[in-house]
């Protein structure tokens, strides 16, 4: 199984898990659509760098491409932490 199949499938058990414990807390729900999008975020890194290296070879638009969706995933991750930089 790849890894962007695993980490679609776990996002889809996040929002899951997001619509059974949304009742309960807003904390819960909140911090489970963060995780979510943290994942959105990695699955969007590995996507765009598995597409770069295809031909063997990452051109200076690729990698300009690789490090936005890296900076978006660091975005995500601090979120979900709670951090603000």
């Amino acid at each position: 199984m790849e890894l962007s199949t695993i980490l679609i499938i776990v996002s889809a058990v996040l929002t899951g898990l997001t619509a059974f414990f949304g009742t309960k807390s807003e904390l819960v729900k909140r911090k489970l659509n963060e995780a979510k999008n943290l994942l959105k975020e990695a699955v969007d890194v590995f996507t765009v760098s598995v597409e770069a290296v295809g031909d063997n070879k990452i051109t200076e638009d690729e990698a300009e491409q690789i490090k936005t969706e890296v900076k978006e995933m660091i975005v995500a991750l601090n979120k979900l932490l709670g951090k603000t930089v």
